[in-house]
């Protein structure tokens, strides 16, 4: 008799000789090991030359970097703080708060660390301003997720991959004018 219950299933089975039920138990042995290592295995994380384990590390990694992150206010804070210890201009730290407490209004309740670089362009184009204002502001959230990914917040410069505004050249004094039927 082989005894092939788990707790999924199985059964028992008998056989008329010893070596019949050696020979089904190594079936099932050997199933049993298969199954393991399939569970360890995928194969389109092997498509990428990436492991379960790898998959975990990389995981946790980026699980770490979101519970050590912190809130965008915060954040905001302690640039501003660190660009006065550094001796910023007080209007160069007026003028960065006042671009990135717009942001911080908006995600209020996000962490830095959480904040895709699809959720800044989104928001970027919602601003409804002028290409190079909505450049100003771009550069001033890279300013503040750089200093963010130096102190661990986040784990990358997500506004590194989002688009830059076209600005439209228009020759200098150039109006739309329009013309009045009488």
């Amino acid at each position: 008799m082989v005894d092939a219950r788990t707790k999924d299933g199985g059964s028992r089975k008998f056989f008329g000789t010893k070596v019949e039920a050696q020979t089904y138990a190594q079936q099932c042995r050997t199933q049993k090991i298969n199954s393991g290592t399939a569970s360890f295995a995928n194969r389109e994380l092997a498509r990428y030359g990436w492991s379960i384990h790898r998959a975990i590390d990389f995981a946790l990694a980026h699980l770490r970097a979101q519970e050590k992150s912190v809130g965008v206010s915060d954040a905001i804070e302690q640039l501003i703080n660190s660009r006065k210890a550094a001796g910023r201009s007080d209007r160069y730290c007026r003028d960065l708060r006042l671009r990135l407490s717009r942001f911080a209004k908006d995600f209020e309740k996000s962490k830095i660390g959480t904040i895709t670089a699809s959720m800044i362009d989104e928001w970027l184009t919602a601003l409804l301003v002028a290409p190079g204002t909505r450049n100003t502001f771009r550069r001033d959230l890279r300013t503040l997720f750089s200093f963010c990914e130096r102190r661990g917040y986040c784990q990358t410069n997500e506004v590194k991959k989002t688009e830059l505004a076209k600005e439209v050249d228009k020759p200098a004094g150039s109006a739309i004018l329009v013309k009045q039927s009488l």
